[in-house]
Formats: structure tokens, C-alpha cells, sequence
């Protein structure tokens, strides 16, 4: 696998930040955290920066994941936090796109490239005035 470019990999280019701590359960036989849970923390780091910036999680509006391709990068440990930060790639009518790169001590151990999509009654919807404007502020 090709290492992502390294201007991908510098937290100083993402906008927000969130510590998420590792749990003993997050072990997996081999004694690092499993990936399945780094995905989670992920995921957590998500929505936790998409309502500050906006997203309802209520309502008609909901925000579906199409895409998500996560590039392990380095084993993660338990007990030391995974740093995640959170990055608009591109915003459209109804998607957007995110970088989140989680960081461990100082190294990179995962990248998630993620598409958006925002939905109504199944399909696919303008994304609200409050929630595009605010993403596209931080490209």
C-alpha cells in the first residue's frame, strides 16, 4: 500500500481535533486495539465534529455514509488515547467529503476517507443552508 500523501498525514492541516481513550475491551488477541474499534472511535470523532458544525441528527435530514475507505497505518495500544483529527475535503449540493486521521503518541496509526450524503425520504437532498455553509468554510 502507497503512503498517503504527507500533507494528508499532518495534523496541523486539519481544523478539529477530538481525544478519544482506548479500552482494554478495544484489545484484540494480538494486544493492540482491533480495527474494528478504531473505526468506531472514528465514527464517534464523526459526529461529534458534525454537531458543532451544524448536522441535526433529528428530523427528515440524515447524513449517510457511501464511502469509507480506512488505510491502517500502524498498530494502535491500549491504554494511550487516539487523537482524531477531522478535515472537509470537498462539499457539494447534497455530499461531502472528510479526511480523519487518528494519531497515537505523535504517529499516524489510521486514515479514513469518507463520503456524505445527506438524505430524505430515501433519496438524496440538498444539505442545509447552516450545515453547507459551515463545511465549506472549512476547506
Amino acid at each position: 500500500m502507497p503512503r498517503p500523501d504527507p500533507e494528508i498525514l499532518n495534523p496541523a492541516n486539519y481544523p478539529y481535533k477530538v481525544d478519544v481513550p482506548t479500552r482494554f475491551t478495544d484489545l484484540n488477541v494480538a494486544q493492540h486495539v482491533s480495527n474494528t474499534a478504531l473505526v468506531q472511535m472514528i465514527e464517534d470523532a464523526r459526529a461529534r465534529f458534525l454537531i458543532q458544525y451544524g448536522a441535526e441528527f433529528s428530523g427528515e435530514n440524515v447524513l449517510m455514509v457511501v464511502t469509507n475507505k480506512v488505510d491502517y497505518l500502524a498498530e494502535c495500544f491500549w491504554p494511550a488515547p487516539v487523537e482524531i483529527y477531522v478535515k472537509v475535503s470537498k462539499v457539494g449540493n447534497s455530499s461531502f467529503e472528510l479526511y480523519q486521521l487518528a494519531v497515537q503518541e505523535g504517529k499516524a496509526v489510521g486514515l479514513s476517507t469518507l463520503t456524505m450524503v445527506n438524505v430524505v425520504g430515501g433519496r438524496a437532498s440538498a444539505l442545509t443552508e447552516k450545515l453547507k455553509a459551515n463545511l465549506q468554510e472549512l476547506i
